[in-house]
């Protein structure tokens, strides 16, 4: 993917999408210097988490009646850690 000049990229998470249901998809988070540009990249990842007991219902203007039972912030969290294998 080509940039423009002094560009930002921000990739959204998995929360994100959830909350948007899937307006605002989950990216891959990476950088990668292209070969033939001459010119570095960086990368700071900086992550943001709603309280515990935020709810991530789908937002009403993302509604399209097919959106996910509600969960809280909390819990999305929790399952996405036993699905890595980071929590029992």
């Amino acid at each position: 993917m080509r940039t423009a000049p002094n560009a930002l990229i921000v990739d959204s998470g998995d929360m994100m999408a959830r909350l948007t249901n899937n307006v605002i998809p989950a990216t891959t988070h990476r950088v990668v210097n292209s070969d033939e540009s001459g010119v570095s990249r960086y990368s700071m990842p900086f992550f943001m988490h709603p309280t515990h007991d935020t709810s991530l219902a789908a937002l009403p203007s993302c509604a399209n009646g097919k959106e996910p039972a509600p969960v809280t912030a909390g819990e999305f969290l929790a399952e996405r850690l036993r699905e890595i294998g980071l929590k029992a």
